[in-house]
Protein backbone atom coordinates (compact mmCIF):
# COMPACT_ATOMS: atom_id res chain seq x y z
CA UNK A 1 0.00 0.00 0.00
CA UNK A 2 1.65 3.02 -0.85
CA UNK A 3 2.32 5.74 2.06
CA UNK A 4 0.66 9.11 2.41
CA UNK A 5 3.98 10.81 1.75
CA UNK A 6 3.86 9.33 -1.73
CA UNK A 7 -0.24 9.69 -2.12
CA UNK A 8 0.89 13.38 -1.61
CA UNK A 9 3.56 12.99 -3.97
CA UNK A 10 0.86 11.86 -6.65
CA UNK A 11 -1.05 15.56 -5.87
CA UNK A 12 0.26 16.93 -8.81
CA UNK A 13 -2.17 19.33 -9.37
CA UNK A 14 -1.97 21.57 -6.27
CA UNK A 15 2.30 20.94 -6.03
CA UNK A 16 2.77 22.43 -9.84
CA UNK A 17 2.52 25.62 -10.38
CA UNK A 18 -0.22 27.55 -13.05
CA UNK A 19 0.93 28.91 -16.22
CA UNK A 20 -0.41 31.86 -15.08
CA UNK A 21 -1.15 34.00 -11.59
CA UNK A 22 -4.83 34.69 -12.41
CA UNK A 23 -7.12 33.01 -9.45
CA UNK A 24 -10.41 31.55 -10.56
CA UNK A 25 -13.75 32.12 -9.01
CA UNK A 26 -15.20 28.70 -9.11
CA UNK A 27 -13.67 25.05 -9.85
CA UNK A 28 -15.45 22.04 -9.39
CA UNK A 29 -17.84 19.71 -10.71
CA UNK A 30 -21.77 19.79 -12.60
CA UNK A 31 -24.56 17.41 -12.77
CA UNK A 32 -22.90 15.21 -9.45
CA UNK A 33 -25.06 11.94 -9.54
CA UNK A 34 -25.71 11.61 -5.52
CA UNK A 35 -28.94 10.48 -3.38
CA UNK A 36 -29.68 12.54 -0.13
CA UNK A 37 -31.85 11.55 2.98
CA UNK A 38 -35.23 13.60 2.85
CA UNK A 39 -37.42 13.64 5.68
CA UNK A 40 -41.02 14.48 5.65
CA UNK A 41 -43.41 16.56 7.96
CA UNK A 42 -44.49 13.56 9.29
CA UNK A 43 -41.02 12.33 10.52
CA UNK A 44 -40.85 9.89 7.27
CA UNK A 45 -37.24 9.36 6.07
CA UNK A 46 -36.42 8.22 2.98
CA UNK A 47 -33.71 8.59 -0.33
CA UNK A 48 -34.33 10.95 -3.11
CA UNK A 49 -31.97 11.18 -6.10
CA UNK A 50 -30.34 14.74 -7.18
CA UNK A 51 -27.70 16.56 -9.37
CA UNK A 52 -25.38 18.43 -7.50
CA UNK A 53 -23.10 21.53 -8.43
CA UNK A 54 -20.25 21.98 -6.04
CA UNK A 55 -17.66 24.25 -6.59
CA UNK A 56 -14.53 26.66 -5.10
CA UNK A 57 -12.42 29.08 -5.61
CA UNK A 58 -9.03 28.88 -6.37
CA UNK A 59 -7.06 31.72 -4.81
CA UNK A 60 -3.20 30.23 -5.26
CA UNK A 61 -0.88 30.10 -8.02
CA UNK A 62 -1.31 26.27 -8.41
CA UNK A 63 -2.59 24.46 -11.44
CA UNK A 64 -5.90 22.68 -9.44
CA UNK A 65 -7.81 22.01 -6.36
CA UNK A 66 -8.48 18.95 -4.59
CA UNK A 67 -11.12 17.73 -6.76
CA UNK A 68 -11.89 14.61 -4.86
CA UNK A 69 -12.37 16.13 -1.50
CA UNK A 70 -15.07 17.99 -3.19
CA UNK A 71 -16.76 14.16 -4.11
CA UNK A 72 -16.13 12.19 -0.77
CA UNK A 73 -16.85 15.20 1.65
CA UNK A 74 -20.76 15.75 -0.13
CA UNK A 75 -20.80 12.04 0.08
CA UNK A 76 -20.44 11.54 3.22
CA UNK A 77 -22.48 13.37 5.13
CA UNK A 78 -25.70 13.11 2.51
CA UNK A 79 -26.76 9.40 3.89
CA UNK A 80 -26.87 10.22 7.48
CA UNK A 81 -28.49 13.41 8.09
CA UNK A 82 -31.44 15.01 6.18
CA UNK A 83 -30.96 17.44 3.76
CA UNK A 84 -31.37 20.68 5.45
CA UNK A 85 -29.65 24.27 4.97
CA UNK A 86 -27.28 23.46 7.87
CA UNK A 87 -26.74 20.77 6.74
CA UNK A 88 -24.88 21.85 3.31
CA UNK A 89 -22.96 25.06 5.22
CA UNK A 90 -21.75 22.82 6.88
CA UNK A 91 -20.87 20.58 4.00
CA UNK A 92 -19.95 23.41 2.51
CA UNK A 93 -17.53 24.75 5.15
CA UNK A 94 -15.73 21.38 5.75
CA UNK A 95 -15.17 21.18 1.63
CA UNK A 96 -13.44 24.89 1.51
CA UNK A 97 -11.35 23.62 4.94
CA UNK A 98 -10.22 20.66 3.12
CA UNK A 99 -8.47 22.41 0.36
CA UNK A 100 -5.57 23.59 2.87
CA UNK A 101 -6.18 27.46 2.19
CA UNK A 102 -6.12 27.49 -2.11
CA UNK A 103 -9.90 28.65 -1.54
CA UNK A 104 -11.81 31.23 0.57
CA UNK A 105 -15.21 30.67 -0.72
CA UNK A 106 -17.70 28.09 -2.63
CA UNK A 107 -21.27 26.75 -3.50
CA UNK A 108 -23.09 23.97 -3.70
CA UNK A 109 -26.19 23.99 -5.49
CA UNK A 110 -28.81 20.45 -5.68
CA UNK A 111 -31.43 19.83 -8.37
CA UNK A 112 -33.86 17.49 -7.46
CA UNK A 113 -38.33 16.00 -7.50
CA UNK A 114 -39.47 16.21 -4.65
CA UNK A 115 -42.25 13.75 -4.37
CA UNK A 116 -45.23 14.49 -2.36
CA UNK A 117 -48.48 12.88 -1.97
CA UNK A 118 -51.47 15.07 -3.08
CA UNK A 119 -55.19 13.90 -2.67
CA UNK A 120 -58.08 14.36 -5.15
CA UNK A 121 -60.27 17.31 -5.09
CA UNK A 122 -63.61 15.45 -3.93
CA UNK A 123 -63.05 11.52 -4.40
CA UNK A 124 -61.01 9.53 -1.51
CA UNK A 125 -57.73 8.88 -3.47
CA UNK A 126 -54.33 9.93 -2.99
CA UNK A 127 -51.76 10.18 -6.10
CA UNK A 128 -47.86 11.25 -6.36
CA UNK A 129 -46.64 14.88 -7.60
CA UNK A 130 -42.79 15.32 -8.20
CA UNK A 131 -42.47 19.02 -7.52
CA UNK A 132 -38.52 20.43 -9.03
CA UNK A 133 -36.63 22.11 -6.22
CA UNK A 134 -33.55 23.42 -5.64
CA UNK A 135 -31.33 24.22 -2.93
CA UNK A 136 -28.66 26.74 -2.77
CA UNK A 137 -26.25 27.65 -0.26
CA UNK A 138 -22.83 29.85 -1.11
CA UNK A 139 -20.18 31.68 0.73
CA UNK A 140 -17.91 34.50 -0.25
CA UNK A 141 -15.61 37.07 0.46
CA UNK A 142 -16.91 40.72 0.67
CA UNK A 143 -13.74 42.50 0.94
CA UNK A 144 -10.67 40.41 0.48
CA UNK A 145 -8.73 42.92 2.71
CA UNK A 146 -11.63 42.57 5.57
CA UNK A 147 -12.00 39.00 4.73
CA UNK A 148 -16.05 39.57 6.18
CA UNK A 149 -17.46 36.54 5.28
CA UNK A 150 -20.71 36.49 3.37
CA UNK A 151 -23.69 32.79 3.36
CA UNK A 152 -26.14 32.66 1.57
CA UNK A 153 -29.29 30.41 1.06
CA UNK A 154 -31.60 30.49 -1.59
CA UNK A 155 -34.28 27.76 -2.27
CA UNK A 156 -36.58 27.15 -5.52
CA UNK A 157 -39.13 25.35 -6.63
CA UNK A 158 -41.97 25.34 -9.36
CA UNK A 159 -45.47 24.65 -9.64
CA UNK A 160 -47.94 23.63 -12.72
CA UNK A 161 -51.50 24.75 -12.30
CA UNK A 162 -54.44 26.15 -14.63
CA UNK A 163 -55.34 29.30 -15.91
CA UNK A 164 -58.53 30.22 -17.66
CA UNK A 165 -58.17 33.33 -19.95
CA UNK A 166 -60.53 35.63 -18.51
CA UNK A 167 -61.12 37.73 -21.52
CA UNK A 168 -61.84 34.23 -23.42
CA UNK A 169 -64.04 33.09 -21.11
CA UNK A 170 -66.31 37.01 -20.87
CA UNK A 171 -66.32 36.32 -24.74
CA UNK A 172 -67.12 32.59 -24.91
CA UNK A 173 -70.40 34.14 -22.35
CA UNK A 174 -71.31 36.75 -24.99
CA UNK A 175 -71.67 34.35 -27.66
CA UNK A 176 -73.85 31.98 -25.93
CA UNK A 177 -75.87 34.99 -24.98
CA UNK A 178 -75.87 36.41 -28.89
CA UNK A 179 -77.33 32.74 -29.97
CA UNK A 180 -79.82 33.00 -27.03
CA UNK A 181 -81.07 36.66 -28.06
CA UNK A 182 -81.16 35.04 -31.39
CA UNK A 183 -82.87 32.12 -31.13
CA UNK A 184 -85.75 33.38 -28.90
CA UNK A 185 -85.77 37.27 -29.99
CA UNK A 186 -89.39 36.54 -31.42
CA UNK A 187 -90.91 34.89 -28.46
CA UNK A 188 -92.28 36.64 -25.44
CA UNK A 189 -92.54 33.88 -23.02
CA UNK A 190 -90.05 30.41 -23.18
CA UNK A 191 -91.17 27.34 -22.23
CA UNK A 192 -90.20 25.09 -18.97
CA UNK A 193 -88.37 22.54 -21.00
CA UNK A 194 -87.05 24.99 -24.32
CA UNK A 195 -84.55 26.47 -22.09
CA UNK A 196 -82.89 23.43 -20.40
CA UNK A 197 -83.15 21.57 -23.90
CA UNK A 198 -81.42 24.54 -25.61
CA UNK A 199 -78.66 25.26 -23.12
CA UNK A 200 -78.08 21.52 -23.88
CA UNK A 201 -77.49 22.20 -27.32
CA UNK A 202 -75.82 25.37 -27.13
CA UNK A 203 -73.78 25.77 -23.65
CA UNK A 204 -70.95 24.83 -25.49
CA UNK A 205 -71.00 26.78 -28.80
CA UNK A 206 -68.42 28.56 -27.24
CA UNK A 207 -65.96 27.71 -24.49
CA UNK A 208 -62.72 29.83 -22.45
CA UNK A 209 -59.46 28.53 -23.20
CA UNK A 210 -57.37 27.39 -20.28
CA UNK A 211 -53.81 26.37 -20.12
CA UNK A 212 -50.89 24.46 -18.30
CA UNK A 213 -49.09 26.95 -16.24
CA UNK A 214 -45.90 27.43 -14.59
CA UNK A 215 -45.26 29.26 -11.52
CA UNK A 216 -41.05 29.86 -10.58
CA UNK A 217 -40.69 31.24 -6.86
CA UNK A 218 -36.79 31.64 -5.57
CA UNK A 219 -36.36 32.87 -2.25
CA UNK A 220 -33.36 33.95 0.34
CA UNK A 221 -33.21 32.59 3.29
CA UNK A 222 -32.62 34.18 6.23
CA UNK A 223 -33.44 32.08 9.16
CA UNK A 224 -33.32 28.62 8.94
CA UNK A 225 -34.54 27.26 12.25
CA UNK A 226 -37.63 28.86 11.69
CA UNK A 227 -37.86 28.43 7.62
CA UNK A 228 -41.21 27.44 6.34
CA UNK A 229 -40.76 23.64 5.35
CA UNK A 230 -40.77 23.44 1.44
CA UNK A 231 -44.16 21.47 1.70
CA UNK A 232 -45.80 23.82 3.50
CA UNK A 233 -44.55 26.62 1.14
CA UNK A 234 -46.05 24.69 -1.63
CA UNK A 235 -49.36 24.26 -0.37
CA UNK A 236 -49.72 27.98 0.20
CA UNK A 237 -49.12 29.07 -3.36
CA UNK A 238 -51.22 26.15 -4.59
CA UNK A 239 -53.95 27.39 -2.48
CA UNK A 240 -53.25 31.18 -3.36
CA UNK A 241 -53.33 29.81 -7.24
CA UNK A 242 -56.43 27.43 -6.62
CA UNK A 243 -56.18 25.24 -9.82
CA UNK A 244 -53.34 23.64 -9.28
CA UNK A 245 -52.81 20.10 -11.41
CA UNK A 246 -53.88 16.99 -10.46
CA UNK A 247 -52.57 13.51 -9.90
CA UNK A 248 -55.63 11.19 -9.40
CA UNK A 249 -58.68 12.24 -10.85
CA UNK A 250 -62.03 10.78 -10.96
CA UNK A 251 -65.63 11.88 -12.56
CA UNK A 252 -66.18 14.03 -10.05
CA UNK A 253 -62.93 15.66 -9.47
CA UNK A 254 -62.41 16.39 -12.92
CA UNK A 255 -65.90 18.14 -12.77
CA UNK A 256 -64.66 19.61 -9.77
CA UNK A 257 -61.69 20.71 -11.08
CA UNK A 258 -63.73 22.50 -14.23
CA UNK A 259 -66.16 24.12 -11.53
CA UNK A 260 -62.74 25.56 -10.00
CA UNK A 261 -61.64 26.56 -13.22
CA UNK A 262 -64.68 28.56 -14.50
CA UNK A 263 -65.08 30.52 -10.95
CA UNK A 264 -60.98 31.28 -10.72
CA UNK A 265 -60.25 32.88 -13.80
CA UNK A 266 -56.98 34.49 -13.93
CA UNK A 267 -53.97 36.12 -16.42
CA UNK A 268 -50.93 35.95 -15.63
CA UNK A 269 -50.74 38.88 -13.81
CA UNK A 270 -53.19 37.83 -11.65
CA UNK A 271 -51.07 34.69 -10.47
CA UNK A 272 -47.74 36.86 -9.87
CA UNK A 273 -49.80 39.23 -7.49
CA UNK A 274 -51.35 35.75 -5.58
CA UNK A 275 -47.93 34.32 -5.34
CA UNK A 276 -46.61 37.39 -4.05
CA UNK A 277 -49.11 38.50 -1.66
CA UNK A 278 -48.36 34.93 0.19
CA UNK A 279 -45.26 35.38 0.24
CA UNK A 280 -45.11 38.61 1.21
CA UNK A 281 -46.28 37.46 4.67
CA UNK A 282 -43.59 34.70 5.64
CA UNK A 283 -40.82 35.46 8.04
CA UNK A 284 -37.41 34.57 7.53
CA UNK A 285 -37.12 35.47 3.92
CA UNK A 286 -34.35 38.27 2.71
CA UNK A 287 -35.86 38.51 -0.90
CA UNK A 288 -38.03 36.79 -3.18
CA UNK A 289 -38.54 36.30 -7.11
CA UNK A 290 -41.72 35.14 -9.08
CA UNK A 291 -42.18 34.21 -12.46
CA UNK A 292 -45.42 32.60 -13.86
CA UNK A 293 -45.60 31.49 -17.11
CA UNK A 294 -48.66 30.95 -18.36
CA UNK A 295 -48.53 28.43 -21.80
CA UNK A 296 -51.54 30.03 -24.13
CA UNK A 297 -53.60 27.43 -26.15
CA UNK A 298 -54.30 30.36 -28.09
CA UNK A 299 -51.23 31.95 -29.51
CA UNK A 300 -47.52 30.37 -30.07
CA UNK A 301 -45.98 32.07 -27.77
CA UNK A 302 -46.38 32.72 -23.39
CA UNK A 303 -47.87 35.04 -21.61
CA UNK A 304 -45.48 36.25 -18.52
CA UNK A 305 -45.56 38.14 -15.48
CA UNK A 306 -42.89 38.73 -13.34
CA UNK A 307 -41.86 40.34 -9.80
CA UNK A 308 -39.26 40.77 -7.39
CA UNK A 309 -39.12 42.30 -3.94
CA UNK A 310 -37.26 42.11 -0.83
CA UNK A 311 -37.70 42.07 2.93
Amino acid sequence: MPSQKNNKNLDIATQASAETVDFLNWVGMEKVELPFLWKTQTGEEFLIPAHWDVGVSLNKPVRGIHMSRIYTSLQDRLFSQALSFNLLQDILEKIIREQEGLSSSGQILTKFNLPLKVPSLLSQNNGWRYYPVQFLVSKSLNNTETSKEIISSRLQFELLYSSTCPCSAELAKQTIMNQFTTDFSKKNEIHKIEFPNWLEKNMQIATPHAQRSRAQISVGIRDHKNLVSVEKLISLCEKALGTPVQAVVKRMDEQEFARLNGSNKMFCEDAARRLSGVLKHQKNLTDCSIKVEHQESLHAHNAVAKIKFKF
